[in-house]
C-alpha cells in the first residue's frame, strides 16, 4: 500500500473526524478538560460503550485550534504493519510528507526493526512546526501486543509538539503510564465525566427533542439509565414518540437489567416489519453504503430508509455524510444481535454470504473475508486470500494473511493446494519451518496438486539449502 491510497480508499471516513449532528447537546465542562488536556503529551478517555467518547472528541476536535489527525481503528489494525500504515495515514492528515520514509521502509526487501521505523517516523514528527493531536479512536479493539509495544515507544519519546489522545472502552496497557503520569504526562477522562447529570439531561429533553418533564421525571430517567449517554438519548427519542411521557418513565423505572433495553425496544416495536428485517440483517455489518446494505437485505429500497433513521439519530449514524457510509453503534449491534439470531443458521448464513459478496465487490477485503467465513463459504473466502496475500507478505502484512488462513479449514487447502502453498510460504517467512512440511503433504493431496508442483519443488529445494 503506498502512502496515497491509504487516505484515498473507500475507507477515508476512518481518517476524518465523525461527523456529530448540530442539536447534539454540547457538553462545555468536558470540553474545558480536553482543551487543558491535550496541553499534555497524552490524553486517554475511556469509559464503557455507550458514554458519548466518540461524540464528545468529535465536538471538541471539529472546533479545535490545533490540527487533528484522526483514526477510527477496527479490530484488523492488530496487525503490526495495517497499524502502522494507518497511523502514519493519520499523520498524513497534518502534514502530507510525514511517513513517506517509513513506508519505503516497510516496503524493503529486507524488513528492518521496527524500533528504527519508529525513530524514523518521529524524524518525520520532528520537522513539523505546530503543535497537534493525533486521535486513536476505539483502541478497545487493539488487543495485539506488538502494536501496545508500538505505541508504548511512540508515547515514550514524543516530540513536544505532537499530543496523542487514546479513546477507549478499557485502559490500554500501555507499559508506560505510570511514567507519565508520574511526571505529569498524563489526562485521563473517565467514565464518571462523561454520565449526564440530570440538569444535563433536562437541558437534551428541551433544547434537541422539545420534551418538558416534571424535574423528578427527569432524575428518574437519570437514575433508570444509569447516567449513560446512549440509554438516556434513547428515552428521550421514545418520549418524542409517545403521548404519555410519564407513564413511559413510571415503567422504566421498574425495569430491571441492561439500561439501554427498555427504550430500545419501545422504539423497535413501532417499527413496522419490513424497517425490524432492515436493521436486524444490517447487524451483522462493520460498516455500510446504501448498495452494500441492499445487497445484504434483499431491500432495494433500503437506502431511503437508513438515511431516514441516519438524520433522525435513531438506530443507524452517518461516518461519512457526503459518501453515505453509515454504521451502528455496538450496543445497539447487540440488541440487533439477539433478534437476528432468532431467525436461524441458515438465514444468518445467507446474509453473510451476501456481505461477503458485497464488500468484495467493494474492494473490501477484510469484511469479504470475515463474511464468507461466518457463511462457511471457504471457497469464496479463498479468492480473497490469493488475490491480497503475494502483495500483503511484500508489504508486512503476514499475520494479516497468517489470521486468515488459521481460518481456513483443512479442506479448503486441499481444494486450493495455492492456499496451501501460502501456508507453507507464511510459516517460512514467520520461521516456523516445522509446519512447512505439513502443508505440502495437504498440497500433494489435493485433487489438484498439478497446479502447485513447481512450487512444492522450489519450496523443498529452499528448506535443502537452509539445511532443512
Amino acid at each position: 500500500m503506498t502512502a496515497s491510497s491509504v487516505k484515498n480508499d473507500i475507507e477515508k471516513w476512518r481518517f476524518q473526524i465523525p461527523p456529530v449532528a448540530k442539536k447534539r447537546l454540547q457538553r462545555p465542562d468536558l470540553m474545558e478538560r480536553l482543551k487543558n488536556g491535550v496541553a499534555l503529551p497524552v490524553t486517554i478517555m475511556s469509559a464503557p460503550a455507550g458514554y458519548g467518547k466518540t461524540t464528545v472528541m468529535a465536538q471538541w476536535a471539529a472546533g479545535a485550534q490545533q490540527k487533528i489527525g484522526w483514526l477510527t481503528l477496527d479490530r484488523y489494525d492488530n496487525d503490526p504493519a495495517v497499524f502502522l500504515e494507518h497511523f502514519v495515514g493519520a499523520m498524513q492528515m497534518i502534514q502530507p510528507g510525514i511517513g513517506k520514509a517509513v513506508f519505503a521502509m516497510l516496503q524493503a526487501d529486507k524488513k528492518p526493526k521496527m524500533e528504527d521505523v519508529l525513530k524514523r517516523l518521529l524524524d518525520d514528527v520532528a520537522l513539523v512546526l505546530s503543535d497537534f493531536v493525533i486521535v486513536l479512536d476505539d483502541y478497545h479493539l487493539i488487543s495485539s501486543r506488538p502494536v501496545h509495544a508500538m505505541m508504548t515507544y511512540l508515547l515514550t519519546y514524543l516530540h513536544p509538539q505532537m499530543h496523542v489522545v487514546v479513546v477507549s472502552q478499557t485502559d490500554p496497557p500501555f507499559g508506560e503510564l505510570a511514567r507519565h503520569r508520574s511526571y505529569d504526562r498524563l489526562t485521563e477522562i473517565r467514565t464518571p465525566y462523561f454520565g449526564f447529570s440530570v440538569d444535563e439531561t433536562e437541558l437534551l429533553m428541551k433544547q434537541q427533542f422539545e420534551i418538558m418533564l416534571p424535574y423528578g421525571h427527569i432524575t428518574a430517567v437519570v437514575e433508570s439509565a444509569t447516567s449513560r449517554p446512549i440509554a438516556i438519548n434513547y428515552t428521550a427519542l421514545t418520549l418524542k414518540d409517545t403521548d404519555k411521557p410519564v407513564t413511559f418513565v413510571d415503567a422504566y423505572e421498574k425495569m430491571e437489567g441492561d439500561a439501554l433495553v427498555f427504550p430500545f425496544d419501545s422504539l423497535m416495536n413501532k417499527l413496522n416489519e419490513t424497517e425490524q428485517e432492515l436493521l436486524r440483517d444490517l447487524s451483522i455489518l462493520s460498516v455500510f453504503d446504501t448498495v452494500i446494505a441492499a445487497s445484504v437485505s434483499g431491500n432495494a429500497s433500503a437506502g431511503k430508509r437508513i438515511r431516514l433513521f441516519a438524520e433522525g439519530d435513531r438506530f443507524i449514524e452517518f461516518v461519512d455524510v457526503e459518501k453515505g457510509w453509515y454504521r451502528i453503534h455496538p450496543l445497539i449491534q447487540e440488541q440487533l444481535h439477539l433478534r437476528l439470531h432468532k431467525t436461524g443458521l441458515q438465514h444468518l448464513e445467507t446474509i453473510h454470504l451476501r456481505a461477503g459478496a458485497a464488500y468484495q465487490q467493494s474492494e473490501m477485503p477484510f469484511e469479504a473475508f470475515f463474511h464468507y467465513a461466518e457463511a462457511g463459504a471457504f471457497s469464496e473466502a479463498a479468492t480473497i486470500v490469493e488475490s491480497c496475500a503475494t502483495d500483503w507478505l511484500k508489504n508486512g502484512r503476514m499475520l494479516s494473511v497468517l489470521n486468515w488462513l488459521k481460518r481456513m479449514p483443512e479442506e479448503a487447502l486441499q481444494e486450493n493446494p495455492r492456499l496451501a502453498i501460502t501456508s507453507a510460504w507464511v510459516s517460512i517467512i514467520g520461521g516456523d519451518l516445522a509446519r512447512v512440511e505439513s502443508y505440502l503433504a495437504i498440497a500433494e493431496a489435493s485433487p489438484n496438486a498439478g497446479e502447485v508442483a513447481e512450487d512444492i519443488d522450489a519450496i523443498r529445494h529452499f528448506l535443502s539449502s537452509q539445511g532443512k
